[in-house]
């Protein structure tokens, strides 16, 4: 079983969509797992001259269930990746990426191993990619730390409930296309066939009994930036749009300090992806030109080490709002409003700071240090206060008055806060905070019981700094 963790962006929003400017990723303990069963079934295609595989992916949470065919013409080289249902983007680009790799990579030999077969795969994810608050009140339970705790692991999601920001789309891009590669033999990890779990077992079960085997360490370092190329590519593909890529670098790296200028141009490899075609003869220069760069440009990923003694906390506020647009709209001021560069080398430099004052102490400094605190909690009202300016000046609700009251209040009362502020590109998805205390998380349970007694709707999401695991391996023994 595969998995990939979330992730949160505590600076560098907006900047890092430019590759002269880093951001401080964590990735948290909220994972999307895969895996694939073991046998492979006979696919019927009477009649079928080209290479053809099925490709089923199901997942029991979402009520979800997908079929993608997948041929092979040699002779014009192209691959085609269709779905008679509803398609998943991101199943469907990874499919497509996947076998772009396999057809252009593997012998012909080795490709007669999935010609006119059936392989199935399975999603699971964690509960709180998606809204508490929700979960809480389709339960008719108060949103508190000890209800959300509570409920059991891979809940079914009803498809009311809302998105907590945690990067899900990256998760099952990263997730699902490292199972479907090394059920393919592409990534060296053959090993890991061998695994074979029930889909119908108790997979929580599984997992408590289970070790984690951080991907990292079982992989070639140019293996791994081959995930990674072609993770970026696949989401890219999805997505229709080259984004900043820090959510697949982090889903794949764990908690990271990143830089877009790890990525390669990925415009001239998307091109050869149309309606669910792809030209395998423009692929074959293009992925070999960006597998290049991206091994030249690895070092610009460094993993990130949190201090333990420093607590992250989550919050849901379930309302949501639409990021596409807010990053439009902050684009389109960058480019229109000559004055905005200083506010972005002002708010750099603050982010800047914040990194090296958290990554450069350890934890005796960060628990007992006075001035850590108040060190952080200057730059805090700082940068909120630059985001708060960005935000009216492009017309973005990056950190909206309604956050900006709770974030206050967080800040001027819950003893051990020494920063909080809205992550990633802002708006209404959710608050994090960081504390120091034992205790830090039931202080801020205390102050959401408060507060939803007001009307607001807030509630703890129950996960914690991940490390720098990223995608991992799940097996028994």
């Amino acid at each position: 079983m595969i998995s990939a963790p979330s992730k949160v962006l505590i600076n560098g929003a907006y900047l890092i969509l430019k590759p002269e400017y880093q951001g401080m990723v964590l990735s948290t303990s909220a994972r999307i797992y895969c895996f694939a069963e073991e046998e492979l079934t006979e696919l019927e295609s009477a009649g079928e001259e080209n290479w053809t595989s099925l490709i089923q992916v199901s997942c029991k949470q979402l009520s979800g269930d997908w079929e993608f065919k997948v041929s092979y013409n040699e002779e014009t080289q192209t691959l085609t990746v269709k779905s008679e249902s509803d398609p998943n983007p991101f199943l469907s680009a990874a499919i497509q990426v996947a076998f772009s790799q396999y057809f252009t990579s593997s012998s012909k030999e080795d490709q007669t191993a999935f010609n006119h077969k059936i392989l199935t795969f399975h999603i699971l994810t964690d509960n709180w990619f998606y809204s508490t608050v929700g979960f809480m009140s389709e339960k008719n339970l108060p949103p508190t730390l000890q209800n959300t705790q509570s409920l059991t692991k891979f809940e079914p999601i009803p498809s009311t409930l809302g998105k907590t920001g945690l990067g899900s789309s990256a998760c099952v891009t990263s997730s699902f296309l490292t199972c479907l590669l090394t059920k393919l033999s592409l990534l060296g990890l053959e090993r890991f066939n061998n695994t074979s779990i029930n889909p119908t077992q108790d997979h929580s079960q599984f997992l408590a009994n289970s070790t984690t085997t951080s991907l990292k360490t079982e992989i070639t370092a140019d293996n791994f930036t081959i995930l990674n190329i072609l993770s970026q590519l696949s989401n890219t593909v999805a997505q229709k749009k080259i984004g900043s890529g820090f959510d697949i670098a982090s889903a794949l790296n764990g908690s990271i300090v990143y830089s877009r200028s790890s990525v390669p141009d990925l415009g001239p490899l998307a091109d050869c992806f149309v309606d669910g075609v792809v030209s395998l003869c423009q692929w074959g220069g293009l992925i070999g030109d960006a597998l290049e760069y991206g091994i030249k440009k690895r070092d610009c990923v460094t993993g990130l080490k949190w201090p333990s003694a420093l607590k992250l906390v989550l919050c849901d506020v379930n309302h949501g709002s639409d990021t596409r647009k807010m990053v439009r709209q902050v684009l389109e001021w960058m480019k229109t409003d000559p004055e905005s560069g200083v506010l972005i080398e002002e708010l750099n430099g603050l982010n800047v700071k914040l990194s090296e004052l958290i990554l450069s102490r350890g934890d005796q400094d960060i628990a007992n240090d006075p001035s850590f605190a108040e060190e952080s909690r200057q730059l805090c009202k700082q940068v909120r206060a630059k985001l708060k300016e960005m935000g009216q000046r492009s017309g973005t609700e990056i950190e909206p008055d309604a956050q900006s009251k709770l974030l206050d209040q967080i800040f001027d009362t819950i003893e051990g806060t020494v920063y909080c502020s809205v992550p990633g590109a802002g708006g209404y998805d959710a608050l994090f905070c960081l504390g120091i205390g034992e205790d830090y998380a039931e202080k801020i349970d205390a102050f959401t019981k408060e507060v939803n007694l007001t009307g607001t709707s807030i509630c703890i999401l129950p996960v914690s700094c991940d490390g720098d695991v990223g995608v991992a391996f799940h097996s028994l023994g």
